[in-house]
């Protein structure tokens, strides 16, 4: 008997297209299906926040927290030092045995610097005694933040611009020589350069109110002379972000500046006095200090008294900071805009342009100095990211569509550059701190060499430029100024604080010396700091100041002669010697009189 066939089988249910050929008939504008960026496969990518987070703060924060020198005496005379004085409990007005010292633009008559940032910046020293564990209790929380705004910026990358974008600013921001010295240290600018970091992440992810926020607060409370370079930032929240109102931008904006500005002028109000509160002699808003900063800087202020550099000045400070991502950032604005169709152009540009439009502005001014830089930082680093990304697509793109084969060839050309630039910075980088650390640091070591029961004057003369701020001295030992050798005119010197609200001390808006700076006589040394040749000619030139011969010689470490070494050899250190061999050492020296 035949058996009966089985029924065939129902068809299967047709296949769902891939879904790259989903949105084949969709219209492309550069960007990932998700409104990400495009890499070289077109996909948006992206990267775990708290990933990105973590290494930054074991990779560079934390090393630069305690391996970070001074690199600019205004970062101990107008923060450091006043940060103990408020923070130490010694702010009474009748508080006149204070280590701590003030500077002119802390004069009530004056009022240039602002104590709120002290606190917002500083606020970890009032839980410690002051001491070097302070000191690096406060770089630490400066180094959690600015990893914090970093980690958002490379995650916006990542999802914004794509994964090879994303990977190159992960890179550079977790290698860069320039960030590890410029995010732990102690000023407004570091504030400002937090602020414009998360800023630049909020409006790659078009988030504007966030921008607004983000770029008045930072500016207010921190530096408010680098609000010009967020003027892309701007631009991009009145061009690209329709989804927000006008009205709701504006009221952000003025709600952000009203807050910054009313906090800074209760807290400044406290400090210098509401018993004083008149014009002060710079403009009459009283004790308004970023207006008394911006009125010193741009309405008839002497910034100039304080140092005058060459067109070329920043140049050479991007080279050594930046190295090779110096020129990458510089042009990266112009391959943005060769290879547009490959990213969110207008995000780019927001990010990248800001480093070479505040460099251009500073560059015009006559007072130069390296810090001012380093509130573009981070827009540097991004930028750098997108030209090495993008410059195969714009050199190819330059070329005519029929050239396939030099198009093909300069696109491989222009992979392997990047490679080799890459590679280049993380090797000039490390280079960099480690000079900066075997060079110069030993201006703070020597510090740690005083006896912890040390007491009476630690007296220093030509090297009052270098000393790290009075955490670093033990606590009843406290610094004095003695006159320049050779009776050399010097400049202002700061006095100790006599509590932040009293008037009418010897200060000026000259950077004239004044007698009451310095200590009545070289006898009253306990310890004195001094550099030179060796250690014979340091225990000399302590007694050419007038003061007795030493007892004791505490420490005497290298450091390196700016003037007379070749400036790539102290610039950069290179292993075998190469570098060490062409310095010129000389010695700083502690002594116990």
């Amino acid at each position: 008997m035949r058996s009966r066939r089985p029924p065939p089988p129902p068809p299967p249910p047709p296949a769902s297209p891939p879904a790259a050929h989903k949105n084949k008939n969709k219209k492309s504008n550069g960007r990932g299906a998700d409104g990400g960026g495009a890499d070289a496969d077109g996909a948006a990518s992206n990267v775990p926040f708290v990933k990105v987070l973590v290494a930054l703060i074991i990779i560079r924060a934390i090393p630069s927290s305690f391996l970070n020198g001074i690199h600019d005496c205004d970062e101990t005379y107008n923060y450091w030092e006043p940060l103990m004085h408020i923070t130490a409990g010694d702010d009474a007005e009748e508080s006149a045995n204070s280590r701590a010292l003030q500077t002119w633009e802390y004069a009530p008559e004056n009022a240039l610097r602002s104590y709120l940032f002290l606190w917002l910046a500083g606020w970890p020293a009032a839980l410690l005694p002051p001491s070097r564990v302070a000191f690096h209790a406060v770089r630490l929380h400066l180094a959690f933040w600015a990893s914090f705004a970093e980690a958002m910026l490379i995650t916006a990358c990542y999802r914004r611009f794509g994964r090879i974008v994303g990977s190159n600013a992960y890179f550079l921001f977790l290698i860069s020589g320039g960030l590890f010295t410029s995010t732990t240290q102690l000023l407004p600018g570091t504030l400002t350069a937090l602020g414009f970091t998360a800023a630049t992440a909020l409006a790659i992810e078009r988030k504007p109110l966030g921008v607004i926020a983000c770029v008045a607060v930072g500016s207010i409370l921190g530096w408010p002379v680098a609000l010009p370079a967020a003027v892309p930032l701007a631009l991009l929240v009145l061009i690209d972000c329709p989804s927000r109102s006008l009205v709701s931008k504006v009221v952000v904006g003025l709600v952000a500046s009203i807050a910054s500005i009313a906090s800074t002028f209760a807290v400044d109000a406290h400090y210098y006095g509401f018993k004083s509160l008149q014009p002060t002699s710079i403009t009459p808003f009283s004790h308004l200090s970023p207006l008394n900063l911006l009125a010193y800087n741009f309405l008839g202020g002497a910034s100039d008294l304080y140092g005058v550099e060459g067109a070329l000045y920043y140049v050479r400070n991007a080279i050594l900071q930046l190295n090779v991502l110096f020129p990458l950032a510089f042009v990266s604005p112009l391959v943005v805009a060769f290879a547009a169709r490959r990213v969110d152009a207008l995000g780019a540009l927001a990010a990248a342009v800001p480093f070479p439009l505040w460099f251009a502005l500073l560059s015009r001014l006559p007072h130069k100095e390296e810090r001012f830089l380093y509130v573009v930082y981070p827009a540097a680093h991004v930028g750098g990211a997108l030209t090495l990304a993008l410059l195969p697509d714009a050199v190819s793109g330059i070329l005519p569509s029929t050239w396939r084969k030099l198009r093909y060839a300069c696109r491989m050309l222009a992979s392997v550059a990047g490679a080799v630039l890459l590679i280049a910075f993380a090797v000039l980088s490390v280079s960099r701190v480690v000079a900066l650390r075997l060079h110069y640091g030993s201006a703070v070591d020597l510090y740690a060499y005083m006896p912890s029961g040390a007491t009476g004057n630690v007296c220093v003369h030509t090297e009052w430029h270098t000393f790290p701020s009075s955490l670093h001295l033990p606590e009843r030992a406290q610094l004095a100024f003695l006159p320049m050798p050779g009776g050399a005119k010097g400049p202002l010197m700061p006095l100790r604080f006599e509590g932040t609200s009293t008037v009418g001390r010897p200060f000026n808006r000259n950077n004239e010396e004044t007698p009451e700076q310095y200590i009545d006589s070289p006898s009253s040394c306990a310890y004195f700091v001094v550099r030179a040749k060796d250690d014979v000619e340091a225990a000399d030139a302590v007694m050419a100041a007038g003061a007795r011969k030493p007892r004791k010689l505490l420490a005497s470490l290298p450091y390196a002669n700016a003037a007379q070494s070749p400036s790539w050899a102290r610039g950069w250190f290179l292993p075998g010697g190469l570098t060490e061999k062409r310095i010129v050492w000389d010695k700083y020296v502690l002594f116990e009189m």
